[in-house]
């Protein structure tokens, strides 16, 4: 009987800390402003990238174009951290794929195409992805004043003022939306 107590504890025991740990816990209530705040630092960490990209996959929220936006981006940011030139590309293609069907399912969504505009920016010149760079920097332009999420608004701001895709103009005009 003391056995069978004993495994029956170990086992609630096992139960209890699987769902309680960490991973688990973040895989069932992940929101896409984890999301967001977990992205400024997968993008500079492989390991955050990777850890994000687990996360994600894990997550209901599959379906959303910007949730799909963030993985697409993550998925081209996995590009960076692998020496194999093959694996980059295949990474960087699924990316782009994906990234460019989030936008044609959500095209006036700014969020989505700041994304897409940050990725086209920081693109190699010779994958030729670069094509909506103009675009996307004008659509920004025009609805940034709109962003209703001030989080998001001001990391687009913040990018608009170390891009040099942008003139002293249009950084000075977006940075005073952050005093307004």
């Amino acid at each position: 009987m003391k056995k069978r107590q004993s495994i029956t504890l170990f086992l609630s025991l096992l139960v209890l800390s699987f769902c309680l740990s960490p991973l688990t816990s973040e895989c069932q209530s992940l929101s896409i402003d984890q999301v967001r705040s977990a992205f400024s630092q997968a993008i500079h960490d492989e390991i955050a990238c990777d850890n994000l990209c687990t996360r994600m996959d894990a997550a209901p929220n599959i379906n959303d174009p910007v949730w799909m936006a963030y993985k697409a981006t993550l998925t081209i940011t996995k590009a960076k951290y692998t020496l194999n030139p093959l694996s980059k590309y295949q990474y960087f293609k699924e990316g782009k794929a994906l990234l460019d069907n989030c936008v044609l399912s959500a095209p006036d969504n700014i969020e989505i195409r700041f994304l897409r505009f940050t990725v086209q920016d920081h693109s190699p010149s010779f994958l030729g992805y670069n094509k909506e760079l103009s675009a996307d920097k004008q659509y920004i332009l025009s609805n940034l004043e709109a962003i209703p999420f001030p989080k998001l608004k001001k990391s687009i701001i913040n990018y608009i003022g170390i891009c040099d895709r942008f003139s002293e103009a249009e950084k000075k005009w977006a940075a005073n939306l952050l005093i307004s």
